[in-house]
C-alpha cells in the first residue's frame, strides 16, 4: 500500500525492532519463531489474546523451534 515501515507494518528480529506505531486495527508485525516463543512465555499474555491472527510461514523448513511453536499454538486452540 506504499506505507512507511513502522506506521502499520513492523518487524522484530533479535535486537532489531521496528514495531508498528498503530497497534489498533490493521497493524501487522513480522517476527521470528524465537520472538513469538518468547511472547508465548510472557506471563502478562501467555494466550496471545492481544493478537487476532498468527501466520506461521516457512514451516517446510522444519527445526526444533518451529515444531515446538506449532505444538504450543495448537494447544492454544484446544
Amino acid at each position: 500500500r506504499g506505507e512507511e515501515l513502522g506506521s502499520t507494518v513492523g518487524y522484530s528480529v533479535r535486537n532489531d525492532v521496528r514495531p508498528p506505531n498503530s497497534r489498533g486495527d490493521g497493524s501487522i508485525e513480522f517476527v521470528t519463531v524465537g520472538i513469538l516463543l518468547r511472547r508465548l512465555m510472557d506471563p502478562r499474555d501467555p494466550d496471545l489474546k492481544r493478537y487476532t491472527h498468527v501466520v506461521v510461514d516457512e514451516v517446510h523448513e522444519r527445526d526444533l523451534m518451529t515444531d515446538f511453536l506449532l505444538i504450543l499454538l495448537k494447544e492454544l486452540l484446544v
